[in-house]
């Protein structure tokens, strides 16, 4: 065999290495796609072979955004860039333009997002190729959903519609049909949004994940228009399909969703046993999951849960639940972080529902024995917070407990601030703190009425106060 037939043959190898790298990234086995695509990789630098370099680049780079590694997925893919460029490959560049502009979407920087995608739109007009330009336009529209500029996201949709229709592309028609239906529903016409959707039912009833995906977005549309019955006949749905399909993450926004819903039409006990099981469930199977990617989406889905839970508690007027609550979150995150950065995993979730009381009796045990030790009065508070479409929603809760005679009227000026600043938000507060033991009555009472004059000085500078937040103690 000649030498030139050895190249070939290994080339081909490598091609088919590469190939291989990228389905099991698209099947999500990242480590086994990292490592494939790695060895790729050091054979094209090896070779000083550049082209074969711009082929398995933007693969590690896709792979280290689906780990949530954004700063080193945009260093790969600013390399890609830079070798398109030097090799004149607009196809390449086109590629890099795609996947940064993607990339900068998610991380939020949507003004390069905007611009790479547009440059990646114009270099497949020039190109003629179809996939890719009802690819930009769909990109192009997800970025202006993010914006909320829907009437752009509206129209590009229909251009993708029409390419899409004119290419005999079912598939691709359907998808397209399916997203329309989402911006519509973000635009308030729910009853339009509606009848997409169920011309995907008519078109692929046997696509049972893209089913799946449509009963969710139905639910949202149902829910804006309170039916609420409907919502969750067709939220029930999705969860009966994430359950056949082993979908995990379906499951986990399933449950959240029929939180959301009875939350909304008044079940408040009902949303608590459904924002409990999506926290019960997501911590249980994240462990089981072998995709990072689906992983962290789990993780993030599973924090939405504990604000709801959060919220939903409070309107059952259970603020220590509420607490600990936030305390368990905001314990899941840390736990997280810690563990990640040093290559493990996180701790399976508890149930909160049942280890709330508990968890609240040490934190206050612990409060207790520090305020013995410290001798102060106002020890530390907890935030929760708000919820992405209603930010101003949050509660801070202050652990108050009586210190020295001396600080009490600090403590009450505290918390006639958090009152005066939640009556400015148009919201009520309760604040309670445990007073010192005093047998000197006289002396309660004039302090007391320092504490009033001090409170007086406070609501000058409360509107100041930005906390939305309410105040709670134990006793």
């Amino acid at each position: 065999m000649s030498l030139e037939a050895k190249k070939l043959e290994t080339h081909a190898e490598w091609m088919e290495n590469k190939e291989t790298a990228v389905v099991l990234y698209e099947t999500g086995k990242l480590d086994e796609a990292q490592q494939i695509a790695d060895v790729c990789l050091q054979q094209a630098k090896d070779a000083a072979d550049k082209e074969l370099e711009l082929l398995v680049l933007p693969v590690i780079g896709n792979i280290q955004e689906a780990r949530g590694r954004f700063g080193s997925a945009v260093e790969l893919h600013l390399r890609v860039r830079e070798l398109a460029l030097e090799l004149e490959d607009v196809q390449g560049l086109a590629m890099a333009c795609n996947n940064l502009g993607s990339l900068y979407g998610r991380m939020g920087h949507n003004a390069k997002a905007g611009e790479l995608l547009s440059q990646f739109l114009s270099i497949a007009l020039e190109l003629g190729i179809s996939q890719w330009i009802i690819g930009a336009y769909m990109n192009l529209a997800t970025l202006s959903r993010k914006l909320k500029q829907n009437e752009r996201a509206f129209q590009m949709y229909e251009k993708c519609l029409e390419m899409a229709s004119k290419a005999g592309d079912p598939k691709l028609t359907v998808m397209v049909q399916h997203n329309m239906g989402v911006v519509l529903s973000l635009m308030g016409r729910y009853e339009e949004a509606l009848a997409n959707f169920s011309k995907r039912l008519e078109l692929t009833p046997n696509d049972i994940q893209g089913i799946g995906r449509m009963y969710n977005d139905m639910g949202f549309a149902y829910s804006e228009m309170k039916n609420y019955p409907a919502a969750i006949e067709v939220y029930e749905k999705k969860r009966a399909i994430s359950a056949q399909l082993g979908d995990h993450s379906g499951m986990e926004t399933a449950l959240h969703n029929l939180g959301r819903t009875h939350f909304s039409d008044g079940s408040l006990e009902q949303a608590k046993e459904d924002f409990v099981a999506a926290i019960t469930f997501s911590g249980r199977v994240q462990e089981s999951v072998r995709s990072d990617l689906e992983r962290v989406s789990l993780f993030e889905d599973e924090q939405k849960s504990y604000k709801w839970l959060q919220r939903t508690l409070l309107a059952l007027h259970r603020t220590a639940d509420a607490f600990a609550v936030s305390e368990h979150g905001k314990g899941r995150s840390l736990v997280r972080s810690v563990e990640e950065s040093h290559g493990g995993r996180a701790a399976e979730a508890s149930d909160v529902g049942e280890s709330a009381d508990d968890y609240l009796k040490q934190r206050l045990a612990e409060v207790t024995a520090r305020v013995h030790e410290e001798g102060v009065a106002v020890l530390e508070y907890s935030l929760l917070p708000g919820l992405a479409d209603d930010p101003g929603d949050s509660l801070v809760i202050y652990l108050l407990r009586g210190g020295d005679a001396a600080n009490m009227a600090e403590v009450k000026a505290l918390l006639t601030r958090v009152r005066a600043s939640m009556q400015v938000l148009g919201r009520d507060a309760q604040a309670v703190a445990s007073e010192p033991a005093r047998d000197d009555a006289a002396a309660l009472a004039a302090e007391r009425a320092s504490a009033s004059e001090t409170a007086v000085a406070a609501d000058a500078s409360a509107s100041d106060n930005g906390a939305a937040a309410a105040a709670a103690a134990a006793a």
